[in-house]
């Protein structure tokens, strides 16, 4: 699943060859209706390079309805893996929080997260405000870790891109964890 997919071009790194459509299917969630028709869009010409058809499923939902919803499992399902770029960025810490509990609570036990998010030592951060009135919510290391400070999560850690602008939260849920 991928929280805040906007078009989902990762995806075509994922799916590489026909038997990937078999062995693979994918939830793509954002708020908005033309990310997700961009992503749609994608899969299409994902699927005619393959000449597979894709298993994908689009919800057009936002993290307000994440955060209000008791049971998001039953509504959206619960995955192996679920990952978020870009949205964490523009999350105060308590909305933070809140998002990435649910979202740790639809993974399956065994199921691994990862999240991005600038570092607050990201070299370009000036120039993305003052030029660009780009302003993000920037994390450190032990802030992004204690996002997940109330979950059962293992296997807790934190990479960086070859640049060190971007950091990557993963974990994982364990095995032993109640679904």
């Amino acid at each position: 699943m991928s929280v805040a997919c906007g078009p989902a071009y990762e995806l075509s790194h994922v799916f590489t060859s026909p038997a990937d459509a078999l062995k693979y299917q994918c939830t793509l969630l954002d708020q908005d209706h033309e990310a997700l028709k961009e992503a749609e869009d994608n899969i299409i010409s994902i699927e005619k390079n393959l000449g597979s058809k894709l298993k994908v499923r689009y919800i057009e939902d936002s993290v307000r309805t994440m955060l209000r919803t008791p049971d998001l499992a039953a509504n959206w399902g619960q995955f192996h893996f679920i990952y978020s770029m870009g949205l964490f960025d523009y999350l105060i810490p308590t909305v933070a929080k809140a998002v990435i509990e649910k979202i740790y609570d639809l993974l399956l036990p065994g199921g691994e997260l990862l999240i991005g998010n600038y570092h607050h030592d990201n070299a370009s951060k000036w120039f993305m405000e003052y030029w660009h009135d780009w302003v993000l919510y920037y994390r450190s290391e032990d802030e992004f870790m204690e996002l997940l400070a109330e979950t059962d999560a293992v296997e807790i850690s934190v990479k960086f891109d070859d640049t060190g602008s971007q950091m990557f939260l993963s974990a994982k849920k364990p095995l032993d964890a109640e679904k």
